[in-house]
């Protein structure tokens, strides 16, 4: 295979979408999945990883969604695809507030927001409903907290990582995660020693994520510095 046969059920399974198709759009996103699979080639892996997260999200399959949304996180973070990150953190976003963790959700939304603003990255009209929707659940439940969790989201922005040539994001207060000994799923380029985590990609779960790590995902316990 090649990547033009990974593009070409891509967009077979986006147009599926748009038909409402949703077996098909899935059919085509695993097979776009599979070419770049074999090919090792990462764009053709993250870009169907978030079309099945978006799928599963819809279907409320929100453990699958999380875990494609996860993979393709990783995926476009190790590119540099800021869009792809953009879009990544919003959907884990849309997983938190469906499952009810709201602040987390509006932390991860703004995140998104803070780097897609200066970008001029919009959200084409069926997103803005989406994600409108989704924060004014999430606005509704946290009343005044919801402000503060904005403005915290919007504060993880991005970091110069020393030990690479570009930016990563990182998603979640590690301040938070170390003091509530949280699990946190973690790219492959995180490091943690002398009680110090290095700058990659963190979310914070609450349950040890033990399916991510047979998805070829990495998990560790952040523990008390104390």
């Amino acid at each position: 295979p090649n990547v033009l046969r990974a593009i070409a059920y891509y967009w077979r399974g986006q147009a599926a979408m748009h038909r409402e198709d949703f077996t098909l759009a899935r059919e085509s996103f695993e097979a776009a999945l599979g070419v770049g699979r074999v090919l090792g080639h990462g764009p053709a892996m993250a870009h169907p990883l978030l079309m099945l997260g978006r799928l599963a999200w819809a279907q409320r399959s929100y453990g699958e969604a999380f875990d494609r949304f996860a993979e393709g996180l990783d995926i476009h973070n190790e590119n540099d695809d800021t869009y792809g990150i953009v879009q990544g953190l919003e959907g884990a976003a849309a997983v938190a507030v469906a499952q009810g963790r709201y602040e987390r959700g509006v932390r991860l939304f703004g995140a998104a927001e803070a780097i897609r603003a200066p970008l001029a990255l919009d959200l084409s009209p069926v997103e803005h409903g989406v994600r409108d929707q989704l924060l004014t659940t999430a606005r509704d439940a946290l009343g005044a907290r919801y402000e503060g969790a904005w403005a915290a989201g919007s504060r993880m922005n991005l970091v110069l990582d020393s030990t690479r040539t570009h930016s990563t994001v990182i998603l979640a207060s590690l301040e938070q995660a170390v003091t509530r000994k949280l699990w946190c799923w973690v790219s492959p380029g995180m490091r943690a020693a002398g009680g110090t985590v290095a700058t990659s990609l963190v979310i914070p779960t609450l349950q040890a994520p033990s399916a991510w790590e047979t998805a070829g995902m990495h998990s560790m316990q952040i523990m008390d510095r104390r």
